[in-house]
């Protein structure tokens, strides 16, 4: 993981173009990508974003999948891997989003050595549509 950080912090009341890009930075992070590479999906209003965030990942061989962050009893789901959580904040109520890895938050794109207090929701699962490219990608990393 490549720990990316949001360059912009307005809440859903901000117009697009100040809203904070959290969900764009996550992604740059498990992905390991820059954070311009990645689709900024404040631009697209509610009910349409999350179609888009798949369509894009879909183009570069991922799917998304988004799941409640509590299991049929209300216990916290700890899913292995890396995955978004997102909810509210608990200072403020602002919806945000940060990265775990193996059932533990490590990741606020907010900035460096921090890590807010969100009431998690959901988990968005990102995984590869066709794993055996990323396993070219792993052997070659031990190759090398």
């Amino acid at each position: 993981m490549k720990r990316v950080y949001q360059t912009r912090f307005g809440g859903e009341s901000a117009p697009p173009e100040h809203q904070g890009n959290c969900a764009q930075a996550c992604i740059a992070s498990i992905l390991e990508l820059d954070l311009d590479d990645v689709i900024d999906i404040t631009k697209y209003d509610d009910d349409i974003f999350f179609d888009k965030l798949r369509e894009w990942l879909m183009d570069r061989g991922y799917f998304l999948m988004c799941i409640s962050s509590h299991d049929w009893d209300g216990k916290p789901m700890r899913l292995p891997g890396y995955y978004i959580v997102g909810g509210p904040q608990v200072s403020s109520g602002v919806k945000h989003v940060e990265v775990a890895y193996n059932g533990e938050i490590i990741h606020d794109p907010i900035s460096p050595n921090f890590i807010s207090r969100i009431d998690p929701k959901e988990i968005w699962l990102i995984y590869p549509l066709n794993p055996v490219k990323i396993g070219d990608k792993c052997q070659g990393a031990a190759n090398g």
